[in-house]
């Protein structure tokens, strides 16, 4: 009788954890979608001239204190790059819904990885809030460049980070162009009219930030392999230098509304993604 009593407690225990896991992970996914908007529109700016704006989270994070309650607004965010992590450290802790193989680890350092990564997210934001400060994109990018750089193998190992970020760059355009994003979501729950533009926005979306990202590896390579730390640029510098080249505005504005697409779709997945056993 007390066994079945406990295992009732646990089973009520672990419904609670999944619900709170659930809901910090639809926060974390409707923060990051706004900021994608937003660096879209900073994006989409430069693209057209305006040079005065940094397109990047750091950028978009600014734009957004600039605006009126835009300090409540990033707590907000930061509120929610923060459940962002736990969901993801959660997911990385518990393996729920997954085997023990290879594979599966090969996740759950994934999943820790993007956790840390959204803490660090969360933790700027806060400062912005705070106290107002922020280093620029750019200037983050070429302060822990020039820092590798001095180390004993700092040149490799900047090429392979850049390498890598290459790589994360190419794998979220084949997620897009498979259509891989599609089987986490609940399509069960998405009305009829919507599904189409959910999935266009996914493809569009996975396809404009996995271009993104190859831009600023391929500037971390760059970097590198000239010794020269200024060489390595964010997302901001990269879409600025983008803009410079022959046929760039246009490239600039595909990627524009890729960024955009990404942002939509993430607040699509905040409502329908499947956070647990995904």
């Amino acid at each position: 009788m007390a066994t079945a009593a406990g295992a009732k407690v646990r089973r009520t225990l672990k419904r609670d954890d999944d619900v709170w896991v659930q809901r910090l992970g639809r926060a974390g996914l409707g923060s990051r979608g706004v900021v994608y908007l937003v660096v879209a529109f900073l994006a989409a700016r430069v693209a057209f001239g305006d040079r005065g704006e940094e397109a990047d989270r750091q950028g978009a994070l600014q734009t957004i204190a600039r605006q009126p309650f835009g300090h409540v607004l990033l707590i907000v965010l930061g509120l929610g790059f923060l459940g962002y992590a736990c969901w993801r450290l959660f997911t990385a802790a518990t393996n729920r819904g997954r085997s023990d193989d290879a594979k599966s680890w090969a996740k759950r350092v994934a999943e820790a990885a993007r956790g840390l990564l959204y803490l660090s997210f969360a933790f700027s934001t806060a400062k912005l809030a705070l106290f107002g400060k922020a280093t620029s994109g750019a200037q983050q990018q070429a302060s822990w460049t020039a820092k590798l750089l001095k180390l004993p193998f700092g040149k490799p190992l900047v090429i392979a980070i850049g390498l890598a970020v290459i790589a994360g760059g190419l794998v979220s355009i084949w997620r897009g162009l498979a259509r891989r994003f599609e089987k986490h979501l609940k399509e069960w729950e998405i009305p009829d009219g919507v599904e189409g533009a959910v999935n266009a926005t996914g493809l569009a979306g996975f396809v404009g930030r996995g271009v993104a990202f190859c831009l600023v590896g391929g500037f971390l390579v760059q970097a590198a392999l000239s010794f020269n730390p200024q060489k390595a640029r964010g997302l901001d510098g990269a879409l600025k230098n983008l803009a410079s080249h022959p046929y760039g505005t246009v490239v600039l504005a595909v990627v524009a509304l890729g960024l955009l697409a990404f942002g939509a779709y993430s607040m699509a997945e905040a409502r329908f993604r499947r956070i647990l056993g995904s």
